[in-house]
C-alpha cells in the first residue's frame, strides 16, 4: 500500500493514524507542536466520542476511563448575565478529559502501531495520498470571532464556585464562557466572543483582564472570578476561524476534523466529532472510496447534528432572549434533553 501522510496531529489526525497503522498502512503524521501542549478546547468528550475512542484504540471503555483519568460530567447549567439559571442532568452524560493527556496518549498508541510522528519543520509532505487534519479554517476574510482557553482553580477558601455542577455556560456581554471541572479539580474554561459585540479594549490576554472587563457583565462571575487562582499566565487564543461547513474533499485534498467543520463550542461535541471524523476518513482511505463517497459518508454522519448546532447558536447572541429562554426551558426539561440528543451521534458501542 502507498504510504499516507497526515498533516495535523490533533485528535482527528491521530485517530486516523491509529486506525490506518493498525491495518498495516504506512503512516507519517506532521505536527507543529510537541506533546503535551494546551489546546483551545472545551475538553468535554460526549458519550459517542468515548465510544469512538474505544473503537479507534480497541481499548475497553472502563480502561479508557482509568488510563485517561476521565471525569464523569453530566450536571450542566446555563447562567444568564443576571444570574438566572437552567440546570439539567445530561443523559447520557459525557466526560472531562485534558487534551494534554489525551493527545500524547493517542500519539503513543499510533507510534506503537508503526506510525511516524514528525514535529515542527521536520520534512514536507510529499506522498500522493494525504489527509489534511489541520484544524480550524477560515474564509480569508476577517473572522467575526475570537476565542480563549485556560485553567483556574477555585479560591483558597475551597468554595465550590460551580455549586456542584460539572459544566457551566455563562452568558457575557458579547459572548459566552464555559467551565468544565477536570479530574484534578481544576476548572478548564473556553470562551467565544463576537468582535462586533465586544469593545476593542476587551481583547483579553489574561484572567485579570477578564475579571476587570467582561466578567463584570455576569452577576455570578463578577462575585467569584477575582478570587480564582490562575494556572496559565496567559490564555491560549485563536482569532481566524468560522463555523462554515466545508467540503471534505477540496482541490483533490482529503480533509478531516475541524478542517471540514468547526462546531460552535457551546454544543460540546467538537472532540467527539474530531475523533469520529478521523476514524471515518481512515476507513474511507482503507476501503479505497472515491472523493464523492467520502463526502457523502461525512454528510450522512455529521450533517444532522451540525444543522441543529447552527440553528441553536444564534440564541447565544440574543441578549434579550436568554432570560425568557431559560424560564421556558426550566419548565420543559424534556426539550433540553431532546436538543442535547440532536447534537450528538450514535451512543451505541
Amino acid at each position: 500500500m502507498d504510504p499516507i501522510e497526515i498533516i495535523g496531529g490533533g485528535l482527528s489526525g491521530l485517530a486516523a493514524a491509529v486506525v490506518l497503522a493498525r491495518q498495516g498502512q504506512a503512516v507519517t503524521i506532521f505536527e507543529k507542536k510537541r506533546y503535551p501542549c494546551v489546546k483551545l478546547c472545551g475538553e468535554f468528550l460526549s458519550p459517542e466520542g468515548l465510544v469512538a475512542l474505544g473503537r479507534v484504540s480497541q481499548c475497553p471503555l472502563p480502561e479508557l476511563v482509568t488510563q485517561l483519568e476521565l471525569r464523569p460530567t453530566k450536571k450542566f447549567s446555563w447562567v444568564s448575565r443576571r444570574g438566572r439559571t437552567l440546570s439539567v442532568d445530561l443523559e447520557p452524560g459525557g466526560w472531562a478529559v485534558r487534551r494534554d493527556v489525551l493527545d500524547p496518549w493517542l500519539a503513543t498508541l499510533a507510534s506503537g502501531l508503526g506510525a511516524e510522528v514528525r514535529f515542527g519543520a521536520a520534512g514536507e509532505p510529499t506522498a500522493p495520498r494525504q489527509l489534511w487534519a489541520t484544524g480550524k479554517e477560515h474564509s480569508g476574510l476577517k473572522s467575526p470571532y475570537f476565542a480563549i482557553k485556560g485553567y483556574v482553580r477555585e479560591s483558597e477558601n475551597g468554595k465550590d464556585v460551580l455549586h456542584g455542577r460539572d459544566i457551566v455556560l455563562y452568558q457575557l456581554r458579547g459572548g459566552y464562557i464555559g467551565f468544565t471541572r477536570m479530574q484534578d479539580g481544576a476548572l478548564s474554561y473556553c470562551a467565544l466572543f463576537d468582535r462586533a459585540r465586544t469593545d476593542a479594549a476587551w481583547r483579553y490576554t489574561n484572567w485579570d483582564q477578564l475579571c476587570a472587563g467582561v466578567f463584570t457583565t455576569n452577576s455570578e462571575l463578577r462575585r467569584w472570578a477575582p478570587g480564582a487562582r490562575v494556572l496559565l499566565a496567559s490564555h491560549v487564543g485563536a482569532a481566524m476561524f468560522d463555523f462554515e461547513t466545508r467540503a471534505a474533499v477540496r482541490e483533490g485534498r482529503w480533509y478531516a476534523g475541524d478542517a471540514v467543520q468547526l462546531v460552535p463550542p457551546f454544543v460540546g461535541d467538537g472532540m467527539s466529532m474530531a475523533i469520529e471524523g478521523g476514524e471515518l476518513a481512515a476507513r474511507a482511505l482503507l476501503l479505497g472510496q472515491s472523493a464523492a463517497e467520502y463526502q457523502a459518508a461525512w454528510r450522512k454522519h455529521f450533517a444532522p447534528r451540525v444543522r441543529t448546532a447552527k440553528m441553536l447558536h444564534p440564541l447565544l447572541w440574543m441578549k434579550f432572549a436568554h432570560e425568557p429562554a431559560i424560564s421556558i426551558l426550566r419548565r420543559m426539561p424534556g426539550v433540553v434533553q431532546w436538543l442535547y440528543a440532536q447534537t450528538r451521534g450514535d451512543y451505541a458501542a
